[in-house]
């Protein structure tokens, strides 16, 4: 019986499929050398050709993954299912450990070198060595799900993560909500949204220095800090999740979380940064001025206390400079605006390198995490168990932490060393888990 050219190229298509699922049980089962490895890809690739001379455009694949991060099984696979030859299931027996994936993968995947990430995982001694999810019996190990949190945070999709460690995707979204839930109810957050005193206290003489030798002028001899927000775009919330969540009207929704000078939903996040280049931030609605966001993260309050002391004994009094949104008083010093002689003219410019930091770290910490400059991706009211307002003030915390094994550009800027990680977790870890926040909740 003579077979029509569609139904030859169907039987070829089933010929081609056979061969690829014969290579890809061999990937499974059987360890390879780098000779045996390439031979196989190269035989993909003469497969791929003879396709495209049959069919044309009909079959044609389309590669969305690096495939020198995941296993050759999962290639075929992913091959597979481009090539519309039916939903396979090619994955290994069990899930990959972080310890498994090669050292000089590690900082082109989170951005963290291998040493500096182990070093994280058991700074972080209050979290349980094993996370549980509270609506699934999914777990992984503390190790896994930081890796997972920051793979996610680089921007990779849970499809692209699922490649890298070997967890289906739908386990990856829970494992890394689970991650964010207990992250968020711990006293590390603490460090992103307060100063720590004791560690600041000792360093203001050093952080005085450091911005007097970065060009601020004598009215505001003293700088130790710079200040600046910042609006993080996302998604309209839908009208069933604000239901859900409490809100009578889409209207209150509009009110809380829409911006008609900027156009957009979403947040607002302020970012002090200190003369060392660790940040503290704080974080409410789109709508809120950033003098009221620096008012919320009691910084006025905290160098009014160092300043009283530090006067007693005829020291200079600490103070942060902003940018004209802020409200000026003896502690806030801010650039001048509106009809300005000569003088401030100069004071201005004089102050736009001391200034600059503070506006940097939004961009450095975007490069750093790209997960946050994608605002399809976030949903204020329905984005899992991990709400983006938790989220912010994590990638503070762990933007900190990238601060100190790394530096960035106000620490360069100011000539002061970031502190060790060590140093910025000292006093966190010295306590038993709450106390912290239950001081807090009662300041």
């Amino acid at each position: 019986m003579r077979r029509t050219p569609w139904e030859r190229g169907r039987l070829r298509q089933h010929e081609f499929t056979s061969a690829r699922m014969a290579l890809a049980m061999r990937a499974m089962t059987t360890s390879f050398n780098e000779a045996a490895q390439a031979d196989i890809h190269n035989q993909l690739e003469e497969d791929d050709d003879d396709i495209d001379v049959l069919d044309d455009e009909e079959y044609d694949c389309q590669h969305s993954l690096d495939t020198s991060l995941i296993p050759l099984a999962t290639i075929l696979a992913n091959h597979q299912r481009a090539l519309g030859c039916g939903e396979i299931e090619l994955r290994g027996p069990r899930m990959m450990g972080v310890d498994e994936i090669g050292a000089g993968q590690f900082y082109e995947l989170i951005n963290f070198t291998q040493e500096h990430f182990y070093t994280i995982v058991s700074l972080h001694s209050k979290l349980p060595d094993e996370m549980h999810s509270t609506i699934s019996r999914h777990h992984c190990s503390k190790e896994m799900g930081l890796f997972l949190m920051l793979l996610r945070w680089r921007n990779h999709t849970f499809a692209q993560i699922e490649a890298i460690v070997n967890i289906r995707r739908n386990i990856c979204s829970d494992l890394y909500n689970t991650v964010i839930d207990i992250l968020k109810d711990t006293d590390y957050v603490i460090l992103a949204c307060n100063v720590d005193i004791a560690r600041v206290q000792s360093s203001i003489t050093h952080y005085q220095e450091g911005t007097e030798s970065a060009g601020t002028t004598s009215a505001h001899k003293g700088m130790v800090c710079a200040t600046d927000g910042k609006p993080m775009r996302s998604c309209r919330p839908s009208n069933i999740a604000a239901k859900k969540t409490g809100f009578n009207s889409k209207d209150d929704v509009q009110n809380l979380f829409y911006s008609g000078y900027i156009h957009c939903h979403g947040l607002r996040i302020s970012h002090t940064i200190w003369a060392d280049g660790i940040a503290q931030c704080a974080v409410g609605s789109i709508k809120d001025a950033d003098q009221k966001l620096l008012s919320r993260s009691e910084l006025p309050d905290t160098l009014r206390y160092i300043g009283e002391k530090r006067a007693r004994v005829g020291e200079e009094e600490p103070l942060v400079y902003g940018d004209p949104a802020y409200t000026s008083s003896k502690y806030v010093h801010r650039k001048h605006k509106g009809a300005i002689s000569k003088e401030q003219e100069r004071d201005n410019a004089c102050m736009i390198k001391p200034r600059s930091p503070a506006e940097d770290t939004f961009k450095d910490l975007i490069v750093l995490f790209p997960f946050f400059d994608d605002k399809l991706k976030h949903k204020i009211l329905t984005h899992g168990r991990a709400k983006y307002k938790d989220e912010l003030i994590l990638c503070t915390l762990f933007y900190n932490l990238h601060t100190c094994c790394y530096s960035n550009q106000a620490s360069s800027n100011y000539y002061v060393p970031p502190p060790t990680m060590e140093e910025y977790y000292e006093r966190v870890n010295m306590v038993p888990c709450g106390v912290i926040a239950m001081a807090h909740e009662t300041k």
